[in-house]
């Protein structure tokens, strides 16, 4: 028990996330940002509470035979809340009055379109040493909802105003460049270089029955030129570079080399057995 208690501690080489170091930047879209002074920084300051989005993946059942699969066909993006302290001005309170009004007027209820009224919200999380570690974009957020403020005399509390986003969906917004993730390619030759391959091993074979030079020197080049796609390492190559026709000996090397090269191209088609 003590070996597993100390195995547990030493896993927090770091501090634990803090919920309440954060804060969120809500673009005003500049069709109202005139209307009222209240501004980005202000509402970033006033923002009390926030999340950070999550994301479902909606799934199908499929059963062919034995046990039933789970396949997944669309993702979905929950709603998003921010809480705001609200000033003696109401400022915060007359803002979200108006982005409403901009997605649906009450004079005409037709709504307008989304690209002028449609927003970025960015959301930070930052380390107990006021590092950012962690941030996402919120894409084409608007508010759908604004909760209804209490008035209560027997109450001295303060205004705090609710409003759920609709978005879109949401993406990593890390600071600074970011390492391409490059996916691993297989390790498997283009199907131009294999036929090239083929057709050199099937020359190679007719050349050697036939025993003539020309013919075992001409493979030679034709291999020379090949190698690099094929992976090779020259070898047939030095092999035929000299007398092609010097002793039979040089006939069984050249099978040898030809053989053991293609089929050290990391190809699933082993192209030496064609000899």
């Amino acid at each position: 028990m003590a070996a597993n208690i100390q195995e547990f501690k030493s896993s927090f080489s770091s501090d634990v996330a803090r919920a309440s170091r954060f804060d969120v930047y809500v673009t005003i879209p500049s069709a109202f940002s005139a209307y009222l002074p209240v501004t980005t920084e202000t509402l970033s300051f006033r923002c009390e509470t926030a999340e950070l989005p999550g994301r479902t993946i909606s799934t199908t059942d499929l059963k062919i035979y034995g046990p039933t699969e789970k396949l997944p066909y669309l993702t979905t993006y929950n709603d998003m809340a921010l809480t705001f302290i609200v000033s003696d001005t109401m400022e915060e309170k007359a803002l979200f009055d108006i982005w409403l009004d901009m997605i649906n007027p009450p004079d005409s209820h037709n709504f307008n379109y989304k690209d002028s009224y449609a927003t970025e919200i960015v959301i930070n999380q930052y380390d107990v040493v006021d590092n950012l570690t962690y941030s996402v974009k919120l894409i084409d957020a608007f508010p759908i909802s604004v909760n209804q403020l209490e008035l209560n005399w027997s109450t001295d509390g303060t205004h705090k105003l609710t409003v759920t986003f609709a978005y879109t969906k949401w993406e990593p917004n890390y600071i600074g460049p970011q390492t391409p993730i490059v996916a691993a390619q297989p390790n498997t030759l283009p199907i131009a270089s294999i036929l090239q391959g083929v057709s050199l091993a099937m020359s190679a074979k007719k050349a050697l029955a036939s025993g003539n030079p020309f013919a075992l020197l001409s493979v030679a080049g034709a291999a020379s030129s090949m190698a690099p796609s094929l992976g090779m390492n020259g070898t047939i190559s030095s092999v035929l570079n000299g007398n092609a026709g010097e002793s039979i000996g040089t006939k069984d090397v050249l099978n040898d080399k030809l053989a053991s090269s293609i089929n050290s191209s990391k190809n699933s088609i082993h192209l030496g057995s064609l000899f």
